[in-house]
C-alpha cells in the first residue's frame, strides 16, 4: 500500500471489472485491485454510486451519465443498480 491513487484510476478499475463481466465491485476489491487502502476510495467518492456515475460518465460521456442517473434514482439495491447499468448500456 501507499501508492498514490487518482479518481481516474478507481474509474478505470471499476470500469475493467465490469468489462469483465465480474459481479459487483466491492470497494474493497478495488483497492486490493489498485493496492491502496479503502481510504482512498472514500477521499475520491461517497460511495459506490457516485463511482458508478464516474464509470458511466467515463465510458459514454456527460449525456449518458445523466441518463444513467435519471434509470437509476429510486433504486437502493447495488445488485439491481448494476444490472440496470448493464441494461442502459
Amino acid at each position: 500500500m501507499g501508492r498514490n491513487c487518482c479518481r481516474e484510476d478507481w474509474v478505470l478499475a471499476a470500469a475493467a471489472r465490469l468489462n469483465s463481466g465480474a459481479p459487483a465491485a466491492s470497494i474493497q476489491a478495488l483497492a486490493a485491485d489498485l493496492k491502496v487502502t479503502e481510504g482512498s476510495f472514500y477521499h475520491h467518492f461517497k460511495g459506490r454510486a457516485e463511482l458508478y456515475r464516474a464509470v458511466a460518465a467515463w465510458r459514454a460521456g456527460p449525456d449518458a451519465a445523466r441518463q444513467l442517473a435519471a434509470e437509476l434514482d429510486g433504486i437502493r439495491s447495488p445488485a439491481e443498480r448494476l444490472r440496470r447499468m448493464h441494461a442502459v448500456w
